[in-house]
């Protein structure tokens, strides 16, 4: 497979469900991710500013191509409400991936280039 067809998942922490499906919506209108699931609200622990916080936060993961990853990202952070959100970068093992899914991701995110 060549290596722009490489399939990536961002994970991505929102809010709240409004905010993680506009991200989600953005993202495929711009055919910057084929597909973005947006889960159930879950609870985050972290350090912020030296102190423990805790929030209710909202995950999405959206289906792209190493290709298209970065713009994705950029555009998330564009938009995201937070100072500093949070988008990981997570490279799939192409072997192990379905090879038709594979095509459409790629199709899906390539098609205006």
């Amino acid at each position: 497979m060549h290596p722009t067809t490489q399939i990536v998942l961002l994970y991505i922490t929102a809010p709240d469900q409004t905010c993680a499906s506009a991200i989600a919506r953005d993202l495929v209108e711009k055919n910057l991710a084929a597909c973005v699931n947006t889960l159930g609200t879950g609870q985050s622990v972290y350090q912020w500013n030296g102190e423990i916080q805790t929030a209710s936060e909202v995950i999405a993961i959206a289906k792209t191509t190493k290709a298209r990853a970065q713009d994705a990202r950029k555009r998330i952070e564009e938009i995201h409400p937070y100072d500093t959100p949070c988008v990981l970068a997570l490279c799939i093992d192409q072997d192990e991936t379905s090879n038709p899914f594979s095509a459409w991701v790629t199709q899906s995110v390539h098609q205006d280039l």
